[in-house]
């Protein structure tokens, strides 16, 4: 009898590990399949993430919409200032961001202009969309990582802070002359003694 119960007792536990087991998929490279947690929005997009966490997307559309009056966008010479009023509506930015990690040391990051009627000088309207940012960072510690690939490099804090953030309507019309903007390369970066008096960011 004692057996017998033991028996009902061991059943259902193995039922339930039979189910589980029959759950678990592999794909053609033996690479266990696995299903993703609930996609959400927050402060950078849309959220998808792995059930495991190892692996995760964050995608992100921004738009920034400016009105002129009586100016032609940026003045920076006696030409775009008219005696006739100009009214102009376009469509500053238009971006698509994506960017996530995978196994928790790898992070990438791209960004698309969406804007043809715009390219780097902002006057010309034979551009293309086109990718303006890609970046892979490898986070080895708190005091040192590397990034590959094409970004806004740390030279000019204006030029760098995202045209998001700014709190004015745009940036300032020197910007463009002093600025290095986007560049390809190799960078290597850490922040040290975080939140005391010797607090300092370096990038190499």
């Amino acid at each position: 009898m004692r057996f017998i119960v033991f028996l009902l007792i061991l059943l259902p536990s193995f039922s339930f590990a039979a189910s589980d087991e029959e759950l678990v998929t592999y794909n053609a490279h033996g690479v266990q399949k696995q299903s993703t947690k609930n996609p959400y929005y927050h402060k950078k997009g849309f959220h998808f993430e792995s059930q495991d966490g190892q692996f995760s997307t964050n995608l992100q559309w921004r738009a920034q919409l400016r009105f002129h009056k009586g100016i032609r966008s940026d003045p920076r010479d006696d030409g775009d200032f008219s005696p006739d009023a100009i009214n102009n509506f376009e469509a500053r930015r238009l971006r698509m961001k994506i960017g996530g990690h995978g196994y928790d040391v790898v992070k990438y990051y791209f960004e698309i202009d969406l804007q043809p009627a715009r390219s780097i000088t902002g006057e010309s309207h034979s551009s293309a969309v086109r990718v303006i940012d890609w970046r892979i960072d490898f986070p080895v510690t708190k005091w040192l990582g590397f990034r590959v690939g094409q970004w806004k490099i740390n030279y000019n804090r204006e030029r760098v802070d995202s045209s998001g953030r700014q709190t004015f309507v745009e940036r300032s019309i020197v910007n463009r002359i002093f600025t290095i903007d986007r560049q390809v390369g190799v960078l290597a970066k850490g922040h040290l003694n975080k939140g005391t008096a010797a607090d300092f960011r370096y990038y190499a």
